[in-house]
């Protein structure tokens, strides 16, 4: 869902007159942590494939840690702190229930048995003893194969801040010379 928000944010940002050179400017506070929490994230299905599951949760709660961090580092730009706020609530979840609950409905057998064995290192079904199951990946977003799915309440706010960071930078909101 997170290549979706970027996509529509350039595409909006291009529409508003705004340039991709602008994004050049952008300056992170301590960026380099976003980029290894994604690296953690990403070798999950891999450790997962290796039958090292016992690491898959507690890399992932640290690889939340980093990443809310970082973004907190950011916050005096509005779209880090919603992009914060967002990512807090899917570590939450994630914290009650050893993953990321994902309600099945919709997906195929071959989805349902790759959350059920763990593979991906992420995501866990949904079920009737989820906690806090509101937070969970319940919004179906039907989009063409590969972009559907569903997503949380967290991932709409993390797109949403992913949005308009994109948004701030790319388009000229000062005064125009003449």
């Amino acid at each position: 869902m997170v290549l979706e928000f970027i996509l529509i944010a350039l595409i909006t940002g291009w529409i508003r007159g705004g340039g991709l050179r602008r994004l050049t400017d952008l300056t992170i506070e301590s960026w380099y942590l976003v980029i290894v929490s994604f690296i953690i994230q990403s070798s999950l299905p891999f450790l997962s494939s290796l039958g090292l599951l016992g690491f898959r949760y507690p890399l992932l709660v640290v690889s939340y840690m980093i990443l809310i961090y970082a973004l907190i580092r950011n916050k005096e730009t509005i779209g880090f702190l919603v992009a914060a706020i967002g990512t807090t609530l899917n570590f939450i979840v994630i914290l009650f229930n050893g993953g990321m609950p994902v309600d099945t409905d919709g997906l195929g057998s071959e989805a349902v048995a790759r959350l059920a064995s763990g593979a991906d290192g992420i995501h866990v079904l949904l079920g009737p003893t989820t906690r806090l199951s509101i937070l969970a990946d319940i919004v179906p977003y039907p989009l063409p194969a590969p972009f559907g799915g569903t997503a949380s309440i967290g991932d709409i706010l993390l797109g949403l801040g992913i949005f308009l960071i994109i948004q701030t930078n790319m388009v000229y909101y000062g005064k125009h010379r003449k």
